[in-house]
């Protein structure tokens, strides 16, 4: 009787005219209203009825949709089990109309119909064995009626599984709609049930949703993403004074390309959302490894074509997909697959113009910083040495940003930071537990060495120099790495200072060229912070580089310290007076000061370079204006380094001789440009002021140094001590241990000489040096 009765209905459904069409849908509302609890051979009909109105009637769509709709809120549960299925297929049709709320309202209905499912599907205890059906058995259910649809018996669980998979083929073909809404809600309620009712599942549905479902619905994304256009969408909403009137879009989704976009953005994260969500349930299927392996590569195949929210997207989830391969113990070649995925999309970003980029490189950032604080002791050296890597670059990437207070982009605070903390932090972050998944060996040294090279790459590139600078590497001032590279080198002293004796020894070259090719910078660019910087580091470096000398050896030690001489002479003499400034001159002072300290503190049992201090100190001081401040201080030390006092015998012996020696020179120079009136009478006047203050106080070793008495000198002595000319031999012989100012009688002869200046303040500074002659000689 029923199925007479709807056919009769069906035949009226295909009236021509439209007012006969819709009263009969109308009234078939009204029957399933009234009595759909009564109708069961009917049912098969009804379906059948309103999923041809769906394909052929597209103007009665609405009215029909209304009992479709219907059925959903009331009759689900009275629904033969043949007929479910039907009415999966027939909410499918619908939901592909033109109407965007009916296929909006039909993802809903779908999402009901998931929710009913559930309450008859029992958790599965473990790997169901049960046959499940393929894809192309579920699209291949009929949508008209069967010899079995009216059977009104409860949902078996041999039904399910093609139920459950006929409900997520229809959200797959909703969710590759060109309607962005359509698809969005599609995608949503597919995610959203495979979250909620997967534990459900049995191994074989889930292997079959994903291979044949999930994973080829990523795929087809991706690839209308490439192809959409990417023209401007405008929606005309109406006429305002005779012009159109367009819909506001939002600059993320104001293009069909952009909209895929963000469906790519929503399929990853829903997938990685099931998996994370559905780990216990899913972790036990055979082609588990290869489910992840899947997603790892998907999330990597993003960057074929570059959209900011795709990148930021990829990494965030790849992110999360690593910490729980971290977390749950997983294989080692996933591992490895999500660093090359990571570092293949870093390459990508990275070379993208503009700054379009900061923001996923700023993810990428974030990530590794999450990793390494919250992973830190379930990483292995190699791990750390591949964030260094991926930092370093990141930090090199020139964006243009607003900046701190010290001069850096967010980004390259941020990445700068957590480069130095790695680095920092290898000591403690390897090797306390042998016991932890994928710890390598104890690798401390070679993380912090591969931070400390990667600080010493930004110094030499923030001058323009790619490779190991040379005494002779031009340079040129790279702006964006200048505070980069100033922050860094505030960084390096406690990194280099706590490091191993034999990761030093083999950093301090490297080291010692860059900082050296740094603060040479000062002669180009006197007014840049970086030579500044790189002037304090070189200074805390070398020192405690040479702490360790000991166990240094010797043809290594000698080419150490050769390195750290000769970039201070490098720093001190230019080659150009005319690029000095007396503004930098107190730091040439601190320079030799410290360098004069690392010198001639060291152990005399070890190799110390003293003739290569002596020489900078001798060429510091006749250092011409305006450096007399420089050239002063160079003679106070050199004056002071013959004191046996305060200096081992050994640097006395080396340095008293060449100090008189250059006290004769500067005399004799002045005496030569008074007398010619030259115009380096000045600087010479400032030089023979500067010997004849340190002479008053110099005390020299009778035993190591005794004047070699010239002709002049003997004739001076012998008239001084009014002795005749063959007593000077045995005077000599009483000189050597009279005092500990034989220099002067060395000197007296032109020091009388200097007595003819017409300078008076020459005047104030002989009497005293004369005074001390007759003091200590006149007796003999």
């Amino acid at each position: 009787m029923q199925v007479s009765f709807f056919e009769i209905i069906d035949d009226l459904t295909r009236s021509p005219y439209v007012d006969t069409c819709q009263l009969v849908l109308k009234s078939l509302f009204k029957i399933i209203e009234s009595s759909g609890q009564v109708l069961h051979d009917g049912w098969p009909l009804v379906l059948a009825i309103l999923g041809t109105v769906a394909e052929q009637n597209e103007k009665y769509i609405a009215t029909a949709f209304s009992s479709v709709h219907l059925i959903s809120s009331d009759f689900l549960p009275l629904l033969p089990k043949g007929c479910l299925g039907m009415y999966i297929t027939t909410v499918g049709q619908y939901g592909m109309q033109a109407e965007v709320n009916i296929s909006l309202t039909s993802s809903e209905i779908l999402w009901n119909v998931a929710d009913f499912l559930a309450q008859h599907t029992p958790v599965q205890k473990g790997i169901s064995t049960l046959s499940q059906p393929s894809i192309a058995e579920v699209v291949d259910v009929p949508s008209t009626a069967t010899s079995r649809t009216n059977e009104a018996s409860e949902l078996g669980e041999s039904d399910l599984p093609t139920l459950w998979l006929q409900l997520f083929f229809e959200l797959k073909k909703l969710a590759l709609l060109e309607r962005y809404d359509v698809r969005t809600g599609a995608l949503a309620t597919l995610f959203k049930s495979l979250a909620k009712h997967g534990s459900k599942f049995s191994a074989q549905i889930w292997e079959s949703v994903l291979w044949e479902i999930i994973f080829p619905l990523l795929t087809s994304i991706q690839h209308l993403s490439h192809t959409a256009d990417t023209k401007g969408i405008q929606l005309e909403l109406g006429e305002s004074s005779g012009k159109a009137v367009h819909m506001m879009i939002h600059h993320s989704r104001d293009s069909s390309q952009k909209q895929w976009d963000q469906t790519i953005v929503q399929g990853i994260e829903g997938v990685m959302k099931v998996l994370l969500t559905m780990f216990d349930s899913m972790k036990n299927l055979n082609r588990f490894l290869e489910i992840w392996e899947f997603v790892l590569k998907h999330i990597g195949s993003t960057a074929d074509r570059f959209s900011v929210e795709v990148a930021d997207c990829a990494i965030r989830e790849l992110h999360t997909a690593m910490s729980k391969i971290v977390a749950e113990q997983l294989p080692e070649t996933l591992w490895n697959l999500s660093w090359e995925v990571l570092t293949s999309l870093e390459g990508v970003y990275l070379h993208q113009q503009g700054n379009n980029k900061a923001k996923p490189l700023q993810t990428i950032t974030n990530s590794l910083s999450a990793l390494h604080s919250k992973s830190g002791l379930s990483l292995k050296t190699d791990d750390l040495l591949k964030m260094t890597s991926l930092l370093l670059e990141i930090c090199l990437t020139n964006l243009e940003d607003y900046k701190n207070d010290d001069g850096l982009t967010p980004l390259q605070n941020t990445t700068a930071s957590l480069l130095v903390s790695i680095a920092s932090n290898a000591g403690d972050t390897l090797g306390e537990k042998q016991d932890e998944p994928r710890r390598g060996p104890i690798g401390g040294d070679s993380v912090r060495k591969e931070g400390i090279l990667a600080m010493c790459r930004i110094i030499a590139l923030s001058l323009g120099c790619s490779s190991e600078p040379t005494y002779s590497t031009p340079m040129y001032n790279v702006d964006y790495l200048t505070s980069l590279a100033v922050y860094v080198m505030k960084k390096l002293p406690p990194l280099f200072l706590n490091s191993s004796p034999t990761v030093k020894m083999s950093l301090f070259g490297r080291l010692a060229a860059v900082l050296g090719f740094a603060m040479s910078s000062k002669h180009q660019y006197p007014a840049s912070q970086l030579w500044k910087a790189a002037l304090t580091t070189f200074e805390a470096v070398s020192t405690s580089v040479m702490e360790t000398q000991e166990c240094v050896p010797p043809d290594s030690l000698a080419l150490m310290w050769q390195a750290v001489g000769d970039w201070v002479e490098v720093f001190l003499f230019p080659g150009q007076a005319s690029l000095q400034s007396v503004e930098t001159e107190s730091y040439d002072i601190e320079l030799v000061q410290n360098y004069t300290t690392l010198v001639v503190t060291q152990s005399p049992n070890v190799s110390r370079p003293i003739e290569k201090l002596l020489q900078l100190l001798m060429q510091a001081s006749q250092q011409p204006i305006p450096r007399t401040k420089l050239a002063q201080f160079c003679t106070h030390t050199l004056f002071s380094l013959c004191t046996p006092v305060i200096t081992h015998p050994m640097i006395v012996n080396i340095f008293t001789p060449q100090v008189i020696t250059r006290c004769k020179s500067v005399i004799q120079n002045f005496l030569s440009a008074d007398k010619a009136n030259s115009v380096q009478y000045r600087p010479a006047l400032l030089e023979v002021t500067s010997v004849l203050t340190e002479l008053e106080h110099l005390e020299t070793d009778p035993s190591s140094f005794t004047p070699a008495l010239s002709t002049h000198s003997r004739t001076a002595l012998r008239l001084l001590t009014q002795q005749k000319p063959g007593d000077i031999v045995s005077l000599q012989t009483q000189l050597e241990t009279a005092s500990t100012q034989t220099h002067l009688v060395e000197l007296y002869p032109l020091i009388i000489q200097l007595v003819c200046s017409h300078q008076d303040e020459l005047a104030l500074l002989i009497h005293p040096l004369l005074a001390l002659v007759g003091k200590h000689f006149l007796f003999l």
